[in-house]
């Protein structure tokens, strides 16, 4: 077992003489309980259980306090693998039609979120792109802080330019290869999440893209996010935030996008890769897993599961117990 705040068990060592006053003091209120009262004064087991209940609670709330996490057991078999995910975050990935519906983004990164649960010995690093593309963190085992990247770190046009270029995203990826071969040399796959809602020009630098991508040896497992049927784009205010009722316009019709998968296909299976729809989970999880491979070198880091629910169970138990006995 391991702590977050391991510092606060040093308050434990207040407990020993919280014990002793309260154990003093139980026994003064049972002298003069039965000094001045006909009740029967209570037993001697009463008084006993009063301070080793309360001296429970106070230890276990420290514990809490403290940050409890218990060390899950490494996987059987040394596998691993190298991803970088690639994330469209251009407007259209804020496609909606209304702002009581998730958008595509948001989609995407709960996405994101399972297959980075779903495989604790894969590194992942986290590339944004719109127009241009940009690296939110290099590959990494370190999953506490790529789920908060994941959840915190992306949004639309946290990349701040308009349009979506996938060619030129995926070239900065192999170039990165490449040049940076301590961080990237590994990686093997992209994990593309996009709409696909290219321009033409856009999707002609995609072709240049190819022959590079094969050359470096990464192949690309592509998600469309979004839905054959148009979708209008939500106007977003300063904060981000949607704007009921209110659309992103051109030529004095409200805009609207929706899944072109033709694109994320093509760049799949011409490096190799697989495309799928968001709703395949199951299957993209399965085939994810199966790219992984044995590495006998592997040193995964340890993981942690929080254990501060059963510590407030016991804790409750103990409050239960003062009460009953009738002297909290």
């Amino acid at each position: 077992m391991t702590f977050q705040n391991p510092q606060i068990l040093i308050l434990l060592l207040l407990l020993l003489p919280a014990l002793y006053y309260l154990r003093a003091g139980s026994d003064r209120t049972a002298r003069i309980l039965k000094h001045f009262s006909t009740a029967l004064p209570a037993s001697t087991l009463e008084r006993l259980a009063i301070p080793v209940l309360a001296l429970l609670l106070l230890t276990t709330l420290l514990i809490v306090a403290a940050g409890p996490q218990r060390y899950l057991p490494r996987p059987e078999t040394a596998r691993s693998g190298n991803f970088v995910f690639l994330v469209d975050v251009s407007r259209s990935m804020a496609a909606r039609a209304s702002c009581d519906e998730t958008m595509q983004l948001d989609r995407a990164r709960a996405l994101m979120t399972d297959i980075v649960s779903a495989m604790p010995e894969a590194e992942f690093g986290i590339t944004a792109f719109t127009e241009l593309a940009f690296p939110f963190t290099e590959p990494s085992l370190d999953h506490a802080y790529l789920q908060e990247v994941i959840n915190y770190g992306l949004f639309v046009e946290a990349v701040p330019t308009p349009g979506s270029d996938l060619g030129n995203a995926l070239l900065v990826l192999a170039e990165k290869k490449s040049e940076q071969p301590p961080v990237y040399a590994r990686f093997e796959y992209v994990i593309l999440l996009s709409d696909g809602d290219y321009s033409d020009e856009a999707n002609q630098q995609l072709g240049k893209a190819i022959p590079v991508l094969n050359e470096a040896g990464i192949k690309v497992v592509s998600i469309g996010t979004g839905s054959g049927d148009g979708l209008p784009i939500p106007t977003l205010g300063k904060n981000r935030e949607c704007l009921e009722g209110r659309f992103e316009r051109a030529e004095g019709k409200e805009f609207y996008t929706r899944l072109f998968a033709a694109p994320l296909q093509l760049i799949a299976e011409q490096t190799g890769g697989r495309y799928f729809v968001e709703t395949q989970k199951t299957e993209l999880l399965d085939y994810l897993r199966s790219l992984l491979h044995e590495n006998a070198d592997l040193q995964l880091p340890l993981q942690t599961e929080d254990i501060s629910p059963w510590f407030l169970l016991l804790a409750t138990l103990c409050l239960f117990g003062l009460v009953w006995l009738r002297r909290f």
